[in-house]
């Protein structure tokens, strides 16, 4: 079964966000991820109810239930996009008027269905489940993905005074030993390198991640792929290339 076929089957089946959550991918942007849980709860409660039309009687109670719940989804939607649209012009993020633009039309969707709902067309129940599904595998796990990449925060990351205005990219490891190296490395690089001693340090931190590393793949028997012994290699020669 495909990747896309098995989210899809997944967010069916789902009753709760603790069923679907492996399939949610994380920003790393606190605010941003927890707006993704909150959608995804909502479309979940849609789900459940859109799961009623199909196995019980029809009931004019459960249309006017999902209704309600479109129009709370609407309502959440909406400032989760000004969230992630405020946060893209903060950072200069190249991809921000095509993200606006399929934000809008995610909107325009949502509202034409929540319209046919109004008037009692049934046959939306099952187009919205389609969309929604779209909307929450397709666009918070690869637009949302590509958007916030490290390639897009590039202005960003330069302009960055501490790791902690890009949680994204920073992203501990849960190593605590490699991840203060990590720490060290990213707060090093953010700050100027103006001098030797600041170079020496750099390829110092290098340096000792690298056999950090090391110790853990030993100790866990693991194997380290060449390209990242190779990237640890010419990390090391950058930092050399300043001194």
């Amino acid at each position: 079964m495909k990747q896309e076929q098995w989210n899809q089957w997944v967010m069916q089946t789902a009753r709760h966000y603790g069923d679907i959550q492996s399939i949610i991918h994380i920003t790393g942007i606190p605010e941003i991820d927890d707006d993704h849980r909150k959608v995804v709860g909502q479309v979940l409660e849609i789900n459940r109810l859109m799961d009623n039309l199909d196995h019980q009687n029809f009931g004019l109670e459960i249309v006017f239930q999902i209704g309600e719940l479109c129009n709370r989804l609407r309502q959440s939607l909406s400032e989760h996009f000004q969230r992630e649209e405020n946060l893209m012009k903060k950072r200069e993020l190249s991809t921000l008027a095509k993200h606006t633009k399929r934000h809008q039309e995610i909107l325009h969707h949502l509202d034409d269905m929540i319209a046919d709902l109004k008037e009692g067309k049934l046959t939306v129940t099952h187009r919205l489940k389609e969309a929604i599904l779209d909307w929450v595998v397709v666009h918070f796990n690869q637009e949302d993905q590509e958007s916030f990449s490290v390639g897009k925060s590039r202005q960003a990351l330069f302009k960055a005074a501490k790791p902690q205005d890009l949680p994204e990219i920073f992203q501990p490891l849960q190593l605590p030993n490699l991840d203060e190296i990590h720490g060290l490395i990213h707060q090093r690089l953010l700050e100027p390198l103006e001098g030797q001693e600041h170079w020496q340090h750099l390829a110092d931190l290098f340096a000792q991640a690298a056999q950090a590393e090391g110790q853990l793949v030993q100790a866990r028997k693991i194997g380290m792929p060449s390209e990242h012994t190779e990237d640890h290699r010419s990390l090391a020669k950058l930092a050399q290339q300043g001194l």
